[in-house]
This record gives structure tokens, sequence and C-alpha cells, in this order.
């Protein structure tokens, strides 16, 4: 009986450093990739932040754009209007001037 549990506290003890090691070797291995790639990781984040970024100004100039154009058709149908009142108010104008010579 003593014997058994010696024998299962040693291989706790063996397992439990066993894995510390493999914890330890991946650790190591883990900051060792990162840091001999560390420039293609950087490199990598740029790229696809500067993608992202292109990305997002097309869509704003877009935007842009299509707030500048509704607000050219706006001002042009403000125009239209206002140049068709002038002509309306031309012609009843002339109409009453017309009336007047009559009378």
């Amino acid at each position: 009986m003593i014997r058994r549990r010696q024998k299962e506290s040693r291989e706790n003890l063996i397992q439990t450093e066993v894995d510390r090691r493999v914890k330890d070797i991946v650790e190591t291995r883990v900051r060792e990739e990162l840091e001999r790639r560390k420039d293609e990781i950087e490199n990598e984040v740029k790229r696809r932040v500067d993608v992202l970024k292109r990305t997002m100004e097309k869509q704003m100039l877009i935007e842009i754009e299509k707030r500048n154009t509704d607000e050219i058709k706006r001002l042009i149908i403000k125009e239209v209007e206002k140049s068709f009142l002038v002509i309306i108010l031309l012609i009843f104008l002339s109409f009453l001037g017309r009336r007047k010579k009559k009378t």
C-alpha cells in the first residue's frame, strides 16, 4: 500500500515536471517564432490596415459625392422654381398691363 502511494506520488511528480517542461518549451518556441516573424507579422497588419483605410476612404468619397450631387440637384430645383415663379409673375404682369390698355 505504501509502495503504491509512493509510486503514485512519484508518477504525479514526474507528470507535473513533464507538464511544466512542455509548457516552458512551447512558450519558448512561440516566443522565438513570434520574434522571428515579427517583421512579417507587422507588415501584414500594416497591409491589412492600409487596405481597410483605402476602402473606407473610397466609401467616404462616394458618400461625399452623393451628398454634393444631392445638394446640386436641390439648388438646381430651387433655381428652376424661382425662375418659373418669375416667368409666371412676368406673364401675369403682362396680362394685367394688356387689360389696363383695353379699358
